[in-house]
């Protein structure tokens, strides 16, 4: 695993927190989290609790999400010599989620957890719980990013790099989230641009994916930090 795999599963990461049924909510899981309400925390109420809680709600959907790798890459390595088969398989499969993000033909993907559901969470504990809820009862929302990265886990056949994986995507959607406990005033015009052009995130989520199946289906995927590098390259 290369590591651009690693930055693909952050991208993976981020743009989850971005998807129009994720974004929206955020201040409501900020509020449940920290025990303040959201006009509370715009104006920098209880910052470090909030920030605190935060984390702890991020280790719990960390945990599942990185339980999920070691359990998709152990099937991978129960298949053997078949790697490079799997790789395949995922990649397409990769494609078809892509797709789906553009086009919407998989409906059952369109389901969603209900934020009403979920019992207020009491301390840290009650926020880590309350992570570990979040990663399985939003897993059809955050679904295609997710089953991308956890393709790729599986065509990697290797346990710890596979937790590093999921580990990478945990902090691409964590990152976010503590940014939105410390400044949530400040990203509120962002995150409100970034709800009213949820198609256009749909179509850029889409495309990520798409490329990321094709590079993972034809062993390419190290083209990404190669073509990074020669980008990154000072000229001469």
């Amino acid at each position: 695993m290369s590591d651009a795999g690693f930055l693909s599963a952050a991208a993976a990461g981020i743009l989850s927190f971005v998807s129009p049924c994720v974004l929206p909510l955020i201040p409501a899981y900020l509020s449940m989290v920290s025990g303040y309400g959201v006009a509370d925390i715009r104006a920098g109420k209880g910052k470090m609790r909030t920030l605190a809680r935060t984390l702890a709600f991020a280790a719990g959907f960390t945990l599942v999400f990185t339980v999920l790798g070691l359990a998709f890459s152990g099937a991978s390595m129960l298949a053997g010599g078949a790697s490079r088969a799997i790789a395949v398989v995922a990649g397409c499969l990769v494609i078809v989620l892509g797709l789906n993000l553009v086009f919407d033909f998989i409906k059952f993907l369109d389901l969603e957890a209900r934020l009403g559901r979920v019992r207020s969470p009491r301390g840290y504990a009650g926020a880590f719980l309350l992570g570990t809820a979040f990663a399985a009862g939003w897993t059809p929302c955050v679904g295609p990013m997710l089953a991308s990265i956890l393709m790729l886990a599986a065509g990697g056949g290797d346990a710890p790099r596979a937790a590093l994986l999921l580990g990478a995507y945990s902090l691409g959607l964590a990152l976010p989230f503590v940014a939105a406990s410390l400044f949530l005033d400040r990203l509120t015009p962002l995150m409100d641009w970034l709800k009213r052009h949820g198609r256009g995130v749909r179509l850029v989520s889409g495309a990520f994916l798409v490329i990321l199946g094709a590079l993972m289906a034809s062993g390419r995927l190290d083209s990404l930090s190669q073509g990074a590098t020669r980008l990154l390259a000072p000229a001469g």
